[in-house]
């Protein structure tokens, strides 16, 4: 008998001003209404850096807690498991041409790793 699929989305990451929703079968995103097909390996880094951001939204860190603003090349390297650190780049600016569209940009900090930058909605009607 076949296995079924499932197409079906899971709310999250939650990110303030955004509706996300995820499929981690088919690495699709659901950004704002809007669907991004994702490759498994640029799904993966996505939502690591939505997870990451995710967190630090979190109420309640402690004025000590200094959380970095990027996830650093080498964990991104092992949670998408690659071999080299140019991979990582590679998916990463695939993966931000596909984001770019929802508001959502990639952006590389030095030689640290990457962040996520949110556009701000046009507020001229």
């Amino acid at each position: 008998m076949g296995r079924i699929l499932s197409d079906e989305l899971c709310e999250g990451p939650q990110l303030a001003g955004y509706a996300i929703y995820h499929n981690d079968h088919f690495h699709h995103l659901q950004i704002n209404g809007r669907l991004a097909r994702l490759s498994p390996t640029e799904y993966t880094l996505c939502m690591r850096l939505f997870r990451h951001f995710e967190q630090l939204q979190q109420p309640g860190r402690s004025a000590s807690e200094t959380p970095n603003i990027y996830v650093s090349f080498e964990e991104l390297q092992q949670c998408a498991n690659l071999a080299e650190r140019r991979h990582v780049t590679r998916h990463v600016s695939n993966a931000n041409g596909k984001l770019k569209v929802h508001g959502i940009t990639i952006l590389c900090v030095g030689e640290c790793g990457y962040t996520l930058h949110f556009q701000r909605p046009s507020t001229l009607d």
